[in-house]
């Protein structure tokens, strides 16, 4: 608890104290913005934390569950990772996390109010669930073009450790945090006792969820973010399977940025789009580099790697390649299911258009900083 205090302390400064290479301008909208971080964080993690007390008086138990054979979702962003998500998780052998269990209720204790409080709602008439609709359509589909959010929807888990601050999308808030920028490298730049933090902490979000939807399932997570951590997720767990998405350096880092400065700008106002771009540009290369590195250690059975083209021209047949190379089965019903989504996933025209020339960058330039990589 006073590590997060200290953070929070940390990233609320990060907005107000000027950095070599600094993304933010000097304006007053600068301070303003950390002030309101000043204000909002604080009982923000107030709530979360309450909840995760309750659990250790209430639900301790949940501490014993194991957690067997998880399939994790990996490779950098913008390469299919959310449909690949999508369609695993209508196999109702996997149980995963959902939008709003990530963002609201990261506790067991928050899932039983929650669950409470909605069918309150329900009995109301859905007042509530329309006013989210609302709020949804209104302030987060304008920022969130490139990736819609549902509240029902299959999310990426690591929002489950915003409680502990440590998901990398807390960069959009307080883009000068190095601390943030230190987890987008995580393998490389955090040293063992925080890289088994961090590791401690996603293994108890992962076994408060199991608490609450049961055991008997196998835990699947899609985490983009998390390549930059493959190793200490290999590590953590030994058992775990991985699906690494990839796609050509150029589209996604085209794609990242694009997906990213929208949201940047319109809380902060025009940011340094050379130094964001390089940083990008820079955590990019390092989660290529490091499921390149670590994935291929790992025995064929706990490790694969799928192109982004493979899932649009064939996702029913590399499903059920890599299902026998995991041992899970593939049940009748999750074959036709599969079957209508690989029709979708051929049929796919992503809306999120973007261009390396929109921000100032060159297929030239992404080809010779990748060049080690597209080598291998």
């Amino acid at each position: 608890m006073l590590k997060t205090l200290a953070d929070t302390l940390g990233l609320i400064i990060s907005g107000l104290v000027p950095r070599r290479e600094d993304l933010l301008r000097p304006t007053p909208r600068r301070v303003l913005v950390s002030l309101l971080a000043a204000v909002l964080l604080p009982p923000a993690l107030l709530y979360y934390w309450i909840g995760l007390w309750l659990d250790e008086l209430c639900f301790r138990r949940y501490r014993q569950i194991k957690v067997r054979q998880p399939v994790f979702i990996l490779g950098v962003p913008r390469s299919g990772t959310t449909a690949l998500h999508e369609a695993l998780a209508e196999d109702s052998q996997f149980t995963t996390q959902r939008t709003w269990e990530c963002l609201l209720a990261p506790a067991i204790s928050h899932r039983y109010a929650w669950r409470a409080l909605a069918r309150i709602d329900r009995g109301l008439g859905s007042p509530m669930q329309r006013l989210a609709g609302w709020l949804n359509q209104r302030i987060l589909s304008p920022l969130t073009q490139a990736h819609p959010v549902s509240a029902r929807a299959p999310e990426e888990d690591y929002l489950s450790l915003l409680p502990h601050l440590s998901a990398f999308i807390l960069i959009v808030a307080f883009p000068n945090a190095r601390r943030l920028w230190r987890l987008g490298r995580g393998d490389e730049a955090l040293g063992d006792s925080a890289r088994q933090r961090l590791m401690g902490q996603y293994r108890r979000a992962i076994q408060r969820h199991l608490y609450v939807h049961g055991t008997e399932r196998t835990y699947l997570a899609k985490n983009a973010s998390h390549a930059v951590l493959a190793g200490s997720l290999a590590e953590a767990f030994p058992d775990a399977r991985f699906i690494a998405c990839l796609r050509e350096p150029q589209k996604v880092v085209s794609s990242q940025i694009a997906s990213m400065t929208p949201a940047l700008n319109a809380l902060h106002g025009p940011i340094n789009q050379w130094a964001f771009n390089r940083r990008m540009r820079q955590q990019l290369h390092f989660a290529y580099a490091n499921l390149l590195a670590v994935l291929p250690a790992q025995a064929p059975q706990r490790a694969v790697f799928l192109p982004l083209n493979a899932q649009r021209t064939d996702l029913a047949g590399a499903v059920r390649r890599f299902y026998q190379q995991f041992d899970l089965t593939l049940s009748p019903e999750y074959a036709e299911r599969l079957k209508q989504r690989a029709r979708q996933a051929g049929a796919h025209r992503s809306g999120h258009q973007h261009q390396l020339a929109d921000h100032g960058l060159s297929p030239a330039l992404i080809r010779a900083e990748f060049a080690d990589l597209t080598a291998r």
